[in-house]
């Protein structure tokens, strides 16, 4: 790698050698295929607006559409390796041009509507999977988003596509000595995004079995025990009678919406900030705590359960939870967040959903119901611990994701400007 001179271009300072072209100089531009609907679900393969919106590298088996056209139709949208594709419309503009390219020949493939295929010149010395990433820099996204139109939606064409500037480097040697250094790090973030998936299965394997008594742990065989949830503990409102200017100001801290949804236990560095007056009547939340969202839009993801494990001083829950503290001494609060976040706890949770167009959960239903747990604490614990240590190395695994998608940011910086050259 070795630094190089710069020179200033239409979208600011490139090497000296590398050029900046507008689209419309590099790709000739085509709308895609409108079908009827009854033509869908068999036939050919179709590049779909959601391939294209959820990979900017596409491979054959990534495109699941099928759509039965004539041949004529097939030879006049049929897609071919080196394609780019361009997400034509959306409700915002920042998702508007949006890139994929086809890394695959795929026979009779054919783009759909909803998508331009931008295919390279012949002239053009370009190596195709460069165009995979070259689109994803601040600079080409900042030019899409400003050229495209607006009027109930976001909208771009092949007209102002054409005006927008892409940065080449002078060969296809660099370009591709660029794309296999990005496309090297794009493989382990791949990989380890698999490995994150086998972990999360097998750990939802391991809930299901312990947290039903399907499996037991060594030492543990006395019958586990039917409780009732209103015996096991009280709840509590989150706060009242608070407006906007109550938030971001203050001593105190409350625990938001999204970190009980997010969290199986309480995420302590994301607490935001809340003014409490001297003597106002507020429930504070303290460790050992478990908290419910009441509502939702689908009766799966109502009563979401996250455990605060830390002793926080002045803390308070968001207005769209409630707490329960329980006071049954032989009853783990963390045990029961896994046990409200399995399979069986979600069908209890569901089952107590009321609504239509917005699911509620009803703390006096929530209070009558019943759950069977381990006896003892202590058998609560033990699974705790077995399912914590899972928890634990997935997300040393994701802290592990986070950085190499960072690492991948950092060498686009450098890379996709000739910052850094791979020459």
């Amino acid at each position: 790698m070795i630094e190089t001179k710069f020179k200033n271009s239409e979208v600011g300072t490139i090497p000296e050698d590398w050029e900046a072209k507008a689209l419309g100089e590099v790709f000739e531009f085509k709308n895609g295929l409108n079908a009827s609907k009854d033509c869908f679900g068999h036939g050919t393969p179709i590049v779909n607006y959601r391939d294209v919106y959820d990979n900017y590298s596409l491979k054959r088996e990534q495109i699941k559409g099928l759509v039965s056209l004539s041949q004529a139709d097939i030879k006049r949208y049929q897609v071919k390796k080196g394609d780019v594709f361009f997400t034509r419309t959306s409700e915002t503009p920042e998702e508007v041009g949006l890139t994929s390219v086809l890394l695959d020949d795929i026979e009779n493939c054919v783009f759909s509507g909803f998508v331009l295929r931008a295919r390279p010149y012949k002239n053009i010395n370009i190596d195709y999977r460069y165009f995979a990433f070259c689109f994803l820099t601040k600079s080409v996204r900042n030019e899409i988003i400003q050229g495209c139109s607006c009027t109930t939606r976001a909208l771009t064409n092949g007209r102002l596509l054409s005006g927008v500037h892409v940065i080449l480097p002078p060969t296809s040697t660099e370009q591709s000595r660029i794309a296999t250094a990005l496309s090297d790090v794009d493989d382990l973030i791949a990989t380890l995004k698999k490995l994150i998936e086998k972990k999360r299965n097998i750990k939802q394997g391991v809930m299901q079995e312990l947290l039903s008594g399907k499996r037991r742990l060594p030492g543990f065989s006395d019958k586990w025990v039917e409780k009732k949830v209103g015996i096991i503990g009280n709840t509590y409102n989150g706060l009242s009678g608070k407006t906007k200017e109550d938030f971001g100001v203050g001593e105190s801290q409350y625990i938001t919406f999204l970190n009980v949804l997010n969290n199986p236990v309480i995420d302590t560095s994301i607490f935001e900030q809340v003014n409490i007056l001297p003597n106002e009547r507020q429930n504070k939340a303290i460790q050992g705590d478990i908290f419910f969202n009441t509502s939702s839009e689908t009766p799966e993801e109502v009563g979401i359960c996250s455990y605060l494990d830390n002793e926080i001083d002045n803390l308070y829950l968001n207005s769209f939870c409630f707490g329960f503290r329980i006071t049954d001494s032989e009853v783990d609060g963390h045990f029961l967040a896994y046990f409200w976040r399995s399979r069986r706890g979600r069908e209890i949770m569901t089952m107590l959903a009321q609504g239509s167009t917005r699911f509620n959960l009803s703390k006096s239903l929530f209070k009558e119901s019943s759950i069977l747990i381990p006896p003892t604490k202590k058998e609560q614990i033990a699974i705790v611990n077995v399912i914590s240590d899972m928890d634990s190395e997935i997300s040393m695994l994701e802290l592990r994701l986070t950085k190499y998608q960072s690492l991948k940011q950092g060498m686009m910086q450098q890379l996709l400007t000739g910052k850094i050259r791979l020459i």
